[in-house]
């Protein structure tokens, strides 16, 4: 399991996903979001990660 700490301005990394950083192993890396599953995070968070998928598999991520 990880735990998302924030997100990655999108000039930061030029890539196309919304990218979000995770604390894994002592370090901070970004992830795309459409790659990440919640678990154990309220209604809230879990509705924005939901609403992302969606979005992503209708084609229109960045």
């Amino acid at each position: 399991m990880i735990k998302v700490v924030g997100m990655v301005d999108n000039g930061d990394h030029g890539l196309p996903e919304m990218t979000v950083k995770i604390n894994w192993q002592g370090r901070i890396l970004g992830v795309p979001l459409e790659q990440i599953e919640g678990v154990k995070v309220d209604a809230t968070t879990q509705e924005t990660i939901s609403d992302w998928h969606y979005w992503c598999d209708q084609g229109r991520c960045f």
